[in-house]
């Protein structure tokens, strides 16, 4: 019987581990930017619909630029498991000299993972010069060290299944005492 129960846990959570990809929350990580400014936050990445949400990303002022807080993911560019354009409203792009912000990477997955600071890793703030791209001028800025992390949280089944496992083992050890205790047998010593 403990055999049998054991097995149709383990047949749970193995089954509703990877059922279907979940967005992921991506956080930026010690990014520092050219002129001294830092930019700080996170998004969230879907890779079953290859979409970007729930944007919230700071920048700290510097020496070329003020700080900037962005929440809108332009959607009037090709943003991908590449990349994404992001903007501190629908209409900014449409407004050069806006604030802008392009970030990319090799290519995010709904697995997680770290993408640190090198060649596949771009963090480019500056001022729109059109609806999809941004100025390359003195007040633009780029990363200089940082990454993303990331680490994908567990589907609500597999919890379940896991506290489920929890419960019996501790039961089933909980019943074990109690049976040695009816036999006789104590955890205390003789004095």
């Amino acid at each position: 019987m403990l055999l049998r129960s054991v097995v149709a846990l383990a047949l749970i959570a193995a089954g509703t581990v990877s059922v279907s990809a979940a967005p992921i929350l991506w956080t930026l990580q010690g990014v520092t930017l050219n002129d001294g400014g830092t930019a700080s936050g996170s998004f969230v990445y879907d890779a079953d619909t290859n979409t970007y949400s729930d944007l919230d990303i700071t920048t700290t002022t510097g020496s070329a630029r003020t700080g900037t807080t962005y929440t809108v993911v332009n959607p009037y560019t090709s943003n991908s498991a590449s990349g994404f354009f992001a903007t501190t409203s629908l209409l900014a792009p449409f407004d050069p000299g806006s604030p802008g912000l392009i970030i990319g990477f090799l290519t995010l997955t709904d697995s997680g993972g770290t993408r640190q600071y090198d060649a596949t890793f771009i963090f480019d703030e500056g001022p729109y010069y059109t609806f999809n791209s941004l100025l390359g001028d003195a007040t633009s800025r780029t990363s200089t060290a940082g990454g993303i992390s990331s680490v994908p949280e567990p589907s609500g089944l597999v919890l379940v299944a896991i506290g489920g496992l929890v419960l019996f083992v501790s039961g089933s050890r909980t019943a074990a005492i109690c049976k040695k205790r009816s036999l006789g047998y104590s955890r205390t010593r003789p004095e």
